[in-house]
């Protein structure tokens, strides 16, 4: 087997495993759905033994499942690598008639998916010649363009406000080619047991090109209930502020275990000041994964849940490197 899909020897934490429950009447062979239609995810049975509850959180980026250079890379066999209970995807994508990048993962490890969408556009899974659209860090157009139509309701005045028709023409310079369609989300993937999900829906910015949210995913860890919450932030220069403001008030309502997981766009000491109370569970540099600058990835942590070991592991194939962190439930006294 190559070295870049070997599955790291990292054991389980806290005696949790993951045990795969053959479904009723099936054969195991899958079939297309419409978009529309919900998962039906591989059922998972949970082994907790008596030394105490842990979970380990893992967040990627995956660049819709290709990297700097535009190429496509294997998204099942890089989360995997993750080797991680709870995984939090950003930039999935969902083509137009087929399965989602994350229900792709979660057939194929055993995962539950839970999964909101940002927006519409198309995919351009490779290097395109010409010089048109450029990407603004690579050199290489962007990987999804997304739609901007319908996305007036929500949006922020006064915040980097755009001329109409101009999304429309950003979707077809990208080297004149059609590109494949579908849509962009947000994912939390899971092996422990799903107790409820919901979104927050975050201040929609004009110079942002997805409709964002927060995904609140309360799991079960023994007889206690960690809420995770998946984000992917805009940038602080699309005015990221709002939605962190609408993210602050979300988290205050929370239940004391609780972890934030995802690409924040913003390093780590100023998400602390903007996020007062969480803990940043790993510290490291994860983008771009070639050369790492800074890091705009975290798994952030408070009250009840202690971080035991964090790290930015080695780059999987998209443009930013996953971060991982082993947690421990703290018990009450």
């Amino acid at each position: 087997m190559p070295l870049h899909l070997r599955r790291p020897r990292w054991p389980r934490i806290g005696g949790v495993r993951a045990e795969p429950v053959p479904t009723l009447g099936g054969s195991g062979t899958s079939r297309p759905r419409h978009p529309d239609q919900p998962f039906d995810p591989i059922r998972v049975r949970i082994v907790l033994d008596g030394s105490g509850s842990a979970l380990t959180v893992a967040s990627l980026n995956l660049h819709a499942g290709v990297d700097d250079q535009n190429v496509p890379f294997d998204v099942v066999g890089a989360c995997a690598l993750l080797d991680a209970d709870v995984v939090v995807l950003q930039e999935v994508w969902w083509p137009h008639g087929g399965w989602s990048q994350a229900d792709d993962v979660g057939r194929a490890l055993g995962y539950e998916v839970c999964w909101t969408p940002f927006g519409t556009g198309r995919r351009f899974p490779e290097p395109a010649v010409g010089g048109h659209g450029v990407g603004r860090w690579t050199g290489r157009p962007p990987a999804v363009v997304l739609d901007r139509r319908g996305r007036a309701r929500g949006e922020v005045p006064g915040v980097g406000d755009v001329p109409a028709g101009r999304a429309e023409r950003r979707s077809t310079r990208v080297g004149d080619r059609v590109g494949e369609p579908g849509r962009l989300g947000l994912a939390v993937l899971s092996r422990l047991p799903v107790r409820s999900q919901r979104t927050v829906e975050l201040r929609c910015l004009r110079r942002d090109g997805a409709s964002r949210a927060a995904l609140v995913v309360v799991l079960g860890v023994g007889d206690v209930d960690v809420t995770v919450v998946g984000v992917h932030m805009a940038h602080l220069s699309q005015g990221s502020l709002w939605q962190y403001a609408d993210l602050r008030r979300a988290l205050a309502a929370s239940v004391p275990a609780g972890v934030v997981a995802g690409d924040m766009n913003l390093w780590g000491p100023v998400v602390q000041r903007l996020l007062p109370g969480w803990r940043r569970a790993v510290i490291g540099r994860s983008w771009p994964a070639r050369l790492p600058v800074g890091q705009p990835d975290h798994v952030l942590v408070r009250s009840s849940l202690r971080p035991d070991r964090g790290e930015v592991m080695a780059g999987v194939g998209s443009d930013h490197r996953p971060v991982r962190a082993r947690l421990a439930l703290v018990p009450a006294v």
